[in-house]
């Protein structure tokens, strides 16, 4: 689409394509997927549904944002969870559109010029807006990465015993 149409209206384009397939993937995975997963898993369904409840907002954002992360996976697997359609489909709303833009924005420059090392390199030095995009997307999305483990971490860390009260 960003080859025909550039990458403001591809972005829009892909962007409402992306959000059908979120409510058709994410739909036959909760119908379909989550009884079976829930049998598979043997009673720690609980624990995965309390972990996603305890998520916040902006890590479901972040993963939507980070294009490390596949859309198709994403939804799968939230529609696993408890998660309420209308709060993954409205954090997935303002998540994807950056993400995609970045995308076709660089796909719009055609396959020789991203293939290219030294074309890709001439097109940045000579459009410094576009490089100050792509190093910015660069830097939040390794900082992304970061907040992600570290909150994975903490969720994943044992709670502390508690103190041993002496005894009379």
């Amino acid at each position: 689409a960003a080859f025909v149409y550039g990458p403001y209206i591809s972005t829009v384009l892909v962007t409402a394509g992306e959000m059908i397939n979120l409510l058709v993937m994410f739909g036959m995975s909760r119908k379909l997927g989550r009884p079976f997963v829930a049998q598979c898993l043997r009673g720690r369904m609980r624990q995965v549904d309390q972990a996603i409840a305890e998520s916040r907002y902006g890590t479901i954002f972040l993963l939507r944002l980070l294009v490390l992360f596949p859309l198709r996976f994403l939804d799968l697997g939230f529609g696993l969870t408890k998660i309420s359609l209308t709060k993954y489909f409205l954090i997935s709303l303002l998540a994807t559109p950056p993400r995609i833009f970045v995308v076709q924005f660089f796909w719009s420059l055609g396959m020789d010029t991203v293939v290219n090392p030294e074309k890709f390199a001439d097109y940045l030095s000579a459009h410094p807006g576009a490089m100050a995009l792509m190093f910015g997307y660069l830097i939040f999305s390794v900082a992304g990465v970061v907040v992600l483990r570290r909150r994975s971490r903490k969720t994943a860390r044992p709670p502390e015993p508690a103190p041993e009260q002496p005894r009379p």
